[in-house]
């Protein structure tokens, strides 16, 4: 089953890929405008990425009655990267062009940035190198936690 989920988000990311290069075709032929840039997909996948996390702040904020200003000028942050963009692409196409396209682009940005964080996790914990750890010194030769007693008697 891993292996069928595997493969499922490959041919979904190889879709989206697919209609990346025919969205940037058609608006550089009729516009003269590359629609999905470099410059407006970093902006709006870093954009995604403080949004979320603002997010996450305010409402754990919320949950335990602390301070949501964190949170909610970090969303601020996020959501003002994410209209630049969109502001960028309805200054250079038609506004249904702009709006459709766009709410492309932050899907795809959104699956883009969920793709690199799990890489990220994987690369972080694969080259971690991590090793078991051995108990070197226990107390005695039965299991039994040590009494506040023998630690001094230990330790002097």
């Amino acid at each position: 089953m891993v292996v069928l989920k595997i493969i499922g988000v490959i041919v979904g990311a190889l879709f989206l890929f697919g209609i990346y290069v025919k969205i940037n075709i058609y608006t550089y032929e009729k516009y003269k405008y590359e629609f999905l840039n470099n410059k407006n997909l970093v902006k709006m996948t870093i954009g995604n990425g403080i949004s979320i996390f603002g997010y996450i702040l305010f409402s754990d904020a919320l949950r335990v009655n602390g301070d949501y200003l964190n949170g909610l000028i970090i969303l601020v942050i996020g959501f003002i990267l994410i209209a630049t963009v969109l502001y960028d692409n309805y200054k250079h196409t038609p506004w249904y062009i702009a709006i459709l396209f766009s709410l492309f682009e932050i899907a795809y940005c959104m699956f883009l940035l969920i793709i690199g964080l799990l890489l990220f996790g994987v690369i972080a914990a694969l080259s971690s190198e991590t090793k078991p750890v051995y108990t070197i010194n226990k107390w005695g030769d039965t299991d039994e936690k040590p009494k506040i007693s023998r630690l001094i008697n230990y330790i002097s």
